[in-house]
């Protein structure tokens, strides 16, 4: 290891330079500071330095504090020679920058002794360098979120990925926690807010806890995170640091609603499909039974739908049943389900209702058909109609979900033997 001699008697650095080699030292030597410095500059510097107090054109202190302004030189050792021992100049010396004193005259145990000591720490912080640099790379090359925190919640270290997230690039952050954040210009701060109230749940609960952060970005696109939390104690039991992991979900939450849509929910009219209507009919059966509330439901028929798409094709037939669906739609109370049961069949629940009570609500679905024009590729305009058959559940023929839908279907066919474009309720059948 090369040690930096910067002494203006000849016949000290005379003396280091015989003893510093025989200790396994490679010694350089200058007379004043000026020249200290352009060594310390120079490309692969000496990394143990012993200055004098009192050298020529810059003095030995002067040194130190342009060691210390300077990053390049966080894994400088330097030892300042001086006959000044007193404590004050031992506390100016090492506020300027000096790691070490050694007092003149020279005792040349004393040095190896020092020389060794700052050997050995600038090995430790060579290798704390190294595994900082190694956690830094780690931490950048991480696609997911990771942010680090110390037992009161204040930030220690993030990745770049973590700092985007929450729109903190290029802010300083250390230190500080969720709330001071969140009071900066620009951040996101609706979810800067909400990491302390988890933060506190995952110290209580003393294990790692799940999350999910979703929100919309500044496009209006819907974004969404899977988090873990992972509160680390000491041996005593007492909080020492807050891991955040993450990685981005969103691709997986949108298929996954996507395939929740195609499995729930009819293509065409993005009504329920049948088999999940029947489970919110099933649903509807059994709130009704257990507190006695009337519920109804119809079946609906688009008439003739089958010679419309012979005639008029069938992208003009797909229009009939998306238009048909959004009538019903927007004639139904929030409380009402409807579903599409099959090509041209569409089913209603009235929960709260009974068939006479919902009567008016399927008249005024029937009369918007009627009045509703359609129109064909060749601009040709047409009208058509539905037909509709109603039960109650209440009835006391009724024992499931099946006996309903099939008296239900019985009035549809009622309706549809009479002409058509009419509504016909169970009960009223002979």
């Amino acid at each position: 290891m090369k040690v930096l001699i910067a002494e203006p008697d000849a016949a000290v650095i005379q003396l280091l330079e015989t003893w510093l080699p025989k200790w396994g030292y490679t010694a350089i030597s200058v007379t004043d500071g000026e020249a200290a410095w352009q060594i310390l500059c120079a490309q692969d510097p000496p990394r143990l330095a012993i200055l004098d107090w009192h050298l020529p054109q810059l003095d030995g202190l002067e040194v130190c504090q342009k060691i210390k302004k300077t990053n390049f030189f966080s894994l400088t050792y330097v030892i300042l020679f001086t006959f000044k021992t007193t404590p004050q100049d031992l506390v100016k010396g090492f506020e300027v920058g000096a790691d070490d004193f050694l007092s003149k005259p020279i005792q040349l145990e004393e040095l190896r002794c020092r020389l060794t000591v700052g050997k050995r720490l600038l090995r430790y912080q060579e290798e704390l360098t190294y595994r900082s640099e190694q956690w830094h790379t780690l931490l950048s090359a991480i696609p997911g979120i990771v942010v680090l925190k110390d037992e009161q919640g204040h930030w220690l270290q993030a990745n770049e990925a973590s700092l985007q997230l929450f729109q903190l690039s290029g802010i300083d952050y250390v230190g500080k926690t969720d709330e001071q954040l969140a009071q900066l210009p620009q951040v996101r701060t609706a979810l800067l807010k909400t990491l302390s109230t988890q933060d506190e749940l995952a110290w209580k609960q003393a294990d790692i806890l799940p999350d999910e952060l979703e929100f919309l970005n500044g496009q209006g696109e819907f974004i969404s995170y899977q988090l873990i939390r992972v509160p680390l104690f000491d041996r005593e039991g007492r909080r020492k640091n807050m891991i955040l992991l993450g990685h981005e979900v969103t691709a997986q939450k949108i298929l996954q609603y996507r395939l929740n849509q195609e499995t729930k929910y009819d293509p065409v009219t993005n009504l329920l499909n049948y088999q999940y209507f029947e489970e919110h009919l099933e649903a509807a059966i059994n709130y009704s039974k257990r507190f006695k509330h009337p519920l109804s439901i119809s079946i609906v028929e688009i008439d003739q739908l089958t010679s419309i798409s012979d005639t008029y094709g069938l992208p003009v037939a797909k229009e009939v049943i998306k238009k048909f669906s959004q009538i019903i739609v927007d004639e139904l109370r929030s409380v009402d389900i409807v579903g599409r049961l099959g090509k041209d069949q569409f089913s209603i629940v009235f929960s709260g209702s009974t068939a006479h009570e919902s009567l008016t609500c399927l008249n005024r679905i029937r009369e918007c058909l009627e009045n509703t024009l359609f129109q064909d590729d060749n601009c040709h305009y047409f009208s058509i109609s539905g037909s509709f058959g109603m039960a109650d559940w209440l009835n006391h023929k009724m024992s499931n979900k099946d006996d309903l839908l099939k008296a239900a279907n019985q009035a549809l066919y009622q309706a549809k033997a009479k002409g058509c474009n009419q509504v016909i309720i169970y009960n009223n059948i002979d």
